[in-house]
């Protein structure tokens, strides 16, 4: 039996891009509901990670597998050439395994809520910022990399707040 065959041939929902948003608004959208969606990757599904089909570059941060699964995008900006890193990959940039975890400002959070949005200001967000730094920092312990530096003089900031309110063992 072909490819061709073996699926519908009409779609009511057509995600694009497997990466870590696209493949958890196809899940949400595939979840309970009996309509067809689609979820298109150009990159290859490596599986789970103990199937031992990932490549060496994608399971370890030290290879930095910057380019083995990219796109290729680049820029330029003042004359010098920027190159924005995408993963054609299953589970996308997430799958480079170089992610990193960034709050936003203080200042842009309370500037929203003082345009009109309610609770967006720093401190109305914080127990959320809080709650989602516990559970990366429960993920970090069990990788063994609990124990956090923050640069000093960090612990005014609004990361600072965040650390010591979701119990994250921190050293300046």
């Amino acid at each position: 039996m072909s490819i061709a065959t073996r699926f519908p041939t009409a779609f009511d929902t057509i995600v694009v891009g497997a990466g870590t948003a696209g493949a958890v608004v196809t899940g949400r959208l595939a979840a309970g509901i009996s309509e067809r969606t689609l979820l298109l990757e150009a990159g290859p599904d490596y599986r789970p990670t103990d199937s031992g089909r990932w490549p060496h570059d994608l399971l370890h941060a030290t290879s930095a597998a910057l380019w083995s699964h990219d796109w290729g995008f680049t820029g330029e900006f003042g004359g010098q050439v920027i190159h924005f890193n995408r993963a054609r990959v299953v589970g996308g940039y997430s799958a480079h395994n170089a992610g990193a975890v960034v709050f936003g400002s203080r200042v842009d959070y309370d500037g929203w809520a003082a345009a009109g949005n309610a609770d967006w200001s720093a401190r109305e967000l914080m127990p959320l910022f809080a709650s989602a730094w516990k559970q990366l920092r429960a993920l970090a312990c069990l990788a063994g990399l609990a124990r956090l530096a923050v640069p000093s003089g960090c612990a005014s900031t609004l990361l600072g707040m965040i650390l010591a309110g979701a119990g994250a063992c921190v050293s300046e």
